[in-house]
């Protein structure tokens, strides 16, 4: 009688055991969404992030993402460059909309550098711009050609003879 109670215990045991660690295993899943401007245009290399942790991807051409083995109450952190950063609780949503929205005020202020991005203040260098619309104005198919002789510091020349050939950019 004792042998049958024990066993009965444990068959028991193992089938809440099973059981907890498919709910555990459930809690977690694969996130999809879609980031756009305010236009709804799709934008491109937005950081999605799992808040706390180092789990995060980026959008494709497409805007969309995809992140696995988030948590159903996770908090996703969303920035990208000259828009205003958003936090979304997912709430249990495994597919969300993000809109994000232009922040004018900062566009002025970051210097985008070949690894990164920095506030203006913080670059230790010279910093040349030059405007689109004055880029427009060029009648050239050739973006090199339009900034050739614009930018201090900045030369242009020509790798070939021929005609359209591309340009080397080189950086003072």
């Amino acid at each position: 009688m004792k042998r049958k109670t024990m066993y009965l215990f444990k068959g028991i045991c193992i089938v809440l055991l099973s059981t907890f660690s498919l709910l555990v295993s459930a809690q977690t899943g694969t996130v999809r969404g879609t980031v756009v401007d305010t236009d709804g245009e799709p934008l491109i290399g937005v950081t999605v992030q799992v808040q706390g942790t180092t789990t995060g991807t980026v959008t494709d051409i497409d805007g969309n993402f995809t992140l696995m083995d988030v948590p159903a109450n996770a908090t996703l952190e969303i920035s990208y460059v000259g828009m205003h950063s958003q936090t979304v609780a997912l709430e249990g949503r495994r597919t969300i909309q993000v809109i994000l929205v232009e922040d004018t005020e900062q566009l002025d202020e970051i210097v985008v550098v070949g690894y990164g991005t920095m506030r203006r203040e913080a670059v230790t260098g010279s910093v040349s711009s030059i405007q689109a619309d004055d880029i427009r104005q060029i009648s050239t198919g050739n973006l090199t050609a339009a900034l050739q002789g614009r930018l201090p510091g900045v030369q242009m020349q020509q790798s070939s003879s021929k005609p359209g050939a591309d340009m080397q950019i080189r950086i003072r």
